[in-house]
Parts: C-alpha cells; sequence; structure tokens
C-alpha cells in the first residue's frame, strides 16, 4: 500500500515544487520592477497622455515624462491639490546609485512652497520623502511647488546614452494630510 502511494506523492511534491518555483520567479519579477531604480531614457518625451507623478495636477515646467515617471530637469515647477484641512505636503525624490556624479556629490533640493522655501541640504542616494508644512484651509485648493536641484547630470556624458538633457532627481510622488 506504501508503494502505491509513493509515486502519488512524489508528484504532488514534484507539482508544488513547479508551484513554488513559478511564484518565485513572479513575485521576484514583481519586486524587482519595483525596486529597480528608474532607467534613464532617450530623452523621447511622452507626446500620447501627460503622465505626472502621482499627486500632481499639472506640470509648468521641468518634468520629464519618461515611462514611468519622471525625471526633473534642474528647475522644476508643478501644481497639486491639497485636501481641505491638509498641513503637511511629502514630496518623494529618488536619486539612482549608478549616476557617478549623483554618486560621489551632495545633492541640495530647495523647495518653494506658498511663497515659502525649505532647503534640504543633503539628499542622499536611493528614496527620500521631503517633508514641507503648508497653511490648513476649509477647502480643497491647487498649490503651486517649485523645485530647485544643485547637483545635475547630463545622461550622454555620465552614461554614454543620445540623452542630452540635463536632469537631477526622479519624483516618484507628492502627498499631502
Amino acid at each position: 500500500m506504501i508503494e502505491s502511494n509513493a509515486p502519488h506523492r512524489v508528484a504532488k511534491t514534484l507539482n508544488l515544487s513547479r508551484s513554488a518555483i513559478v511564484m518565485g520567479a513572479l513575485c521576484s519579477g514583481l519586486l524587482s520592477a519595483c525596486y529597480s531604480p528608474p532607467k534613464v531614457s532617450d530623452g523621447a518625451a511622452n507626446t500620447l497622455t501627460p503622465t505626472y507623478p502621482p499627486g500632481v495636477v499639472t506640470a509648468v515646467s521641468g518634468i520629464y515624462q519618461d515611462a514611468p515617471c519622471c525625471w526633473l530637469a534642474p528647475n522644476a515647477e508643478f501644481k497639486v491639490v491639497v485636501p481641505a484641512g491638509a498641513s503637511r505636503l511629502l514630496l518623494t525624490v529618488f536619486t539612482p546609485d549608478d549616476i557617478p556624479k549623483l554618486r560621489t556629490s551632495n545633492q541640495q533640493v530647495t523647495l518653494t512652497v506658498e511663497g515659502q522655501k525649505k532647503t534640504f541640504s543633503r539628499v542622499p542616494i536611493g528614496s527620500r520623502t521631503l517633508n514641507v508644512n503648508v497653511k490648513p484651509t476649509a477647502a480643497d485648493r491647487t498649490v503651486d511647488v517649485k523645485m530647485h536641484m544643485a547637483v545635475t547630470f547630463v545622461p550622454k556624458q555620465e552614461l554614454g546614452t543620445a540623452d542630452t538633457r540635463e536632469l537631477s532627481v526622479y519624483l516618484k510622488s507628492v502627498r499631502s494630510f
């Protein structure tokens, strides 16, 4: 009796092992997609639908619509909606470690929101959330955000690509609460 169940158990174990391998590969692929740094494109603009980071309503200038989204020029300006009662604006930026100039320089970001400037003197490699206070109001409102980045790079010079844009950091999202 044990011998007749043994092949069934082996087949069941092999099926479970195959399932685990497939799930592992899928999860690994999904995680690497989530955690892989943004790539510098060839500099071609997205001409179909505007793609902005979550939280950005309108780009005024300095946002490059790369896939999935968005490298910033040395100076960027955009509009965000701040909901009623919100008192903080959080901007998440990413500085990749594969750009030699960004890796060896100290990135500095200056934000101007509602006429007030705040400078973040050390924005390290990787993700960083920049926190700015805003005036709470009784109604939703659109707020202008200006960003200035001190350290920039040109992909053609740093990576040997065809992209000649001057880039700074990658804007991942803007949130308010």
